[in-house]
């Protein structure tokens, strides 16, 4: 079962998803552009319509008093889902700082693990060497004792 943040996910939205990324340029521009359309205003009679003069200002004030407290609570929701949204852009571009941040803090110890792992192997290399270097001494140390061994026996 594919999981997103812990949610379980059928592939028509695990897809979706996918389909609908966005990258981060796009993001801001698509934010900029609600924060310039959240604000809702009842829209005037037109110029050249049949309401002139008073009737125009009576039709506009009876308008704003019919919608005005709609209008209100509209924009109201408008600019709570603008500023969730760029408050959630903001949290992604923290998080992506964070996460980049520890991308390079794991490559500098992925770094001083090779290199510790080359001196180890070094070390290692060194230690063959000098246990060979003994094992040749060993041999010739015993040949000698044999030889030595046969000189005092004859």
């Amino acid at each position: 079962m594919l999981e997103y943040r812990g949610f379980p996910l059928t592939q028509h939205n695990a897809r979706w998803i996918e389909q609908h990324r966005m990258d981060d340029a796009t993001r801001n521009q698509t934010l900029q552009r609600l924060d310039e359309l959240w604000h809702t205003q009842a829209d005037a009679p037109a110029e050249g319509s049949a309401l002139l003069g008073p009737a125009k200002g009576l039709a506009t004030s009876a308008t704003q008093r019919l919608l005005g407290g709609l209008i209100a609570q509209q924009n109201s929701f408008n600019a709570a889902v603008v500023h969730a949204f760029q408050a959630l852009a903001a949290n992604d571009d923290r998080r992506h700082s964070e996460l980049l941040g520890q991308l390079r803090e794991l490559a500098v110890q992925l770094n001083g693990l090779a290199r510790r792992a080359a001196l180890i192997e070094q070390h290692l290399a060194d230690i063959d060497d000098a246990e060979t270097a003994l094992a040749a001494r060993l041999v010739q140390l015993e040949l000698r004792l044999a030889e030595h061994d046969e000189a005092t026996r004859a």
